[in-house]
């Protein structure tokens, strides 16, 4: 059995699963509103991808539009690219993470004093983000532009998703596949910190 509560005095007591879990959830939620707003821009611009079937139970692509793929997939990769590693590497966090009194941090730092926060260089920030998001995401608008099948699609992002979590569960330090690539850590911020 794990310990819940594991305190490491070198570089601050591992973050619990739920809360990391909660504000990665609240930041997927801003994201997506994001998204949406921006694919109801490019349908009003290239017309919509795909619409849903007069049953309701599937998509059915109206055409694939490469140019509106492309355009698609690299503002979505920017976006949450930005909005993640741009977080880490900039506030230690993201905004719900920190909020959360999460922060995310090079695995070897140690704990700074009060209101001082370590914070991922900029290229340990984006391998985290890319082990976490680019498969996904990439996988998710293939899907949603009708390119390949949505089933697979989200079979593959659940399994994606599961597997990075199960990498978090099963490590003492709660750090998953991802913080490993990346060096980082996921510690409860302490009293006095952002």
């Amino acid at each position: 059995m794990l310990p819940t509560r594991t305190p490491l005095t070198d570089a601050g007591r591992p973050a619990s699963i739920v809360r990391r879990g909660l504000a990665y959830a609240a930041d997927t939620i801003l994201l997506g509103v994001v998204y949406l707003l921006l694919t109801e821009t490019l349908d009003a611009m290239f017309g919509p991808l795909a619409v849903v079937s007069p049953e309701g139970d599937r998509l059915i692509s109206t055409e694939v539009q490469p140019l509106r793929v492309a355009l698609t997939l690299a503002a979505i990769l920017v976006i949450d690219a930005a909005y993640f590693a741009g977080s880490w590497a900039l506030a230690g966090g993201t905004p719900f993470q920190l909020l959360a009194r999460l922060s995310v941090r090079p695995v070897d730092a140690p704990p700074g004093p009060a209101g001082v926060v370590s914070r991922l260089e900029a290229g340990n920030a984006l391998r985290r983000w890319a082990v976490m998001a680019l498969l996904p995401l990439c996988a998710g608008l293939l899907g949603s532009s009708g390119a390949v099948p949505l089933e697979p699609v989200a079979t593959f992002d659940a399994a994606w998703t599961l597997g990075l979590l199960v990498t978090v569960v099963l490590d003492r330090r709660r750090r998953g596949l991802h913080d490993r690539l990346a060096g980082s850590l996921v510690v409860e911020a302490r009293a006095g910190r952002p």
